[in-house]
């Protein structure tokens, strides 16, 4: 039996959900956007007025709005994300979410013992298990997944234990 024990945070459950935002969402588009559309523009009109009206002032106070525009826009969208999620949880909730967890590999199914008790996941219930850099996802659903971040892991070997499981997927393909 292979095993990983690790410690889930409400950094991580944000983290699933940046994640989820691929490239080409709506949320993705209006950060670049607001990232590189509007200061081009904004950059383009402050060229405009320093070559056409010779107005260097008003030219350098709109280039510098574009550039504050371009730098400030994608901090505060990505901050208001980030809120949006946390306020989908109350407290009972996380407290209920967030906390010590073990997974474990067996035959028929994979065991998750988390703060609630022991739950066991069928291999068949199981779509695919995706690592990053930071994070193991165990997806569930299109939207809903098991998430392991690797700085957290206390026991056991992620690379061992993502084999494992890609193996037990598979066979219940």
């Amino acid at each position: 039996m292979v095993e990983i024990q690790y410690k889930l945070r409400e950094s991580d459950l944000i983290a699933f959900s940046e994640f989820q935002v691929k490239e080409g969402s709506p949320l993705q588009k209006q950060m670049k956007r607001h990232a590189n559309t509007i200061p081009g523009i904004l950059c383009a009109c402050a060229l405009f007025y320093f070559f056409y009206y010779e107005d260097v002032f008003t030219a350098a106070y709109i280039g510098g709005v574009g550039v504050v525009w371009g730098l400030l826009a994608p901090m505060y969208f990505r901050k208001d994300f980030r809120r949006k999620v946390r306020r989908q949880f109350s407290e009972e909730e996380l407290d209920d979410i967030l906390g010590e967890y073990k997974l474990r590999v067996e035959l028929k199914a994979l065991v998750e013992i988390s703060p609630q008790g022991e739950n066991r996941v069928l291999w068949k219930d199981i779509m695919r298990l995706e690592l990053t850099k930071k994070y193991g996802f165990i997806y569930l659903d299109a939207d809903e997944a098991m998430i392991i971040p690797l700085d957290t892991i206390s026991h056991g070997k992620i690379i061992e234990f993502a084999d494992l499981v890609n193996e037990r997927i598979e066979d219940w393909i």
